[in-house]
């Protein structure tokens, strides 16, 4: 396989599979923008949020989380204020959302807690978590000896790109945040547990294979969710003193 790869670079097939994967990426990434554009606008929405602040509180929770990881990295100027792509996409989901999401609720019986919200919201920790993690491990050819991010670091930056933009959504509507809360299943381990299979993928078999460990913290991330959910299992909580 490593003599197949030395093979082939440098040439017109290498390059198209470095531009195929690098698709790839981009694609998974813009699921993730639109499936927490469209639950960060339904829950403000809900909030009773007029059609900016639903805009604005989507448009958080799809580019939050990503936002608070390039600021604790130090990958300055923030990615969505110097390419304009994502930024635009999600701008359109949520005003879309916001225009679309009621009239269709009431055709087909959606709702907030509905099944339809928890798998957008599911796909979107997934590729989030898996995308956070890869952009930690990017960070290795760039820094100087000794001060790359560790494993633990990497599947950090996948669990803070793919739950900072909910959490912050939730301040925002003053509700508690369903990472620190034990009232819902767990919510941000599924995310840890997706970036640390996306890292573990990276670091076994090279930055070659990139689409493999997007889709394997994808997996891993949608199965541990799901696992849980239909469990109900819950972090601990804190024991109260019995009066």
């Amino acid at each position: 396989m490593a003599a197949c790869h030395r093979t082939l670079r440098g040439t017109a097939l290498w390059d198209s599979i470095h531009a195929a994967d690098h698709a790839f990426e981009v694609g998974a990434n813009y699921v993730g923008d639109a499936s927490f554009g469209v639950t960060g606008t339904v829950a403000a929405g809900a909030a009773g949020l007029d059609a900016f602040g639903c805009v604005v509180v989507g448009f958080i929770t799809a580019l939050g989380g990503g936002t608070c990881r390039d600021v604790l990295l130090g990958r300055l100027p923030i990615f969505w204020l110097v390419a304009w792509d994502e930024a635009l996409l999600c701008v359109a989901v949520c005003a879309a959302t916001f225009f679309a999401w009621p009239p269709l609720a009431r055709r087909r019986g959606l709702s907030v807690e509905g099944e339809l919200l928890f798998w957008t919201d599911t796909v979107g920790l997934g590729v989030f978590a898996a995308n956070g993690a890869l952009v930690g491990d990017d960070m290795h050819p760039a820094a100087p000896p000794g001060r790359e991010l560790h494993f633990a670091a990497c599947a950090a930056c996948g669990l803070v790109t793919a739950t900072f933009g909910g959490l912050t959504r939730d301040v925002l509507l003053r509700r508690p945040g369903r990472i620190l809360y034990a009232h819902a299943e767990v919510y941000a381990a599924p995310a840890f547990l997706g970036g640390l299979a996306t890292t573990a993928w990276l670091r076994l078999h090279g930055r070659r294979r990139r689409v493999e460990a997007v889709l394997l913290g994808v997996y891993a991330t949608v199965h541990c969710r799901v696992f849980a959910a239909e469990r109900g299992w819950r972090l601990p909580a804190w024991a109260t003193a019995a009066r």
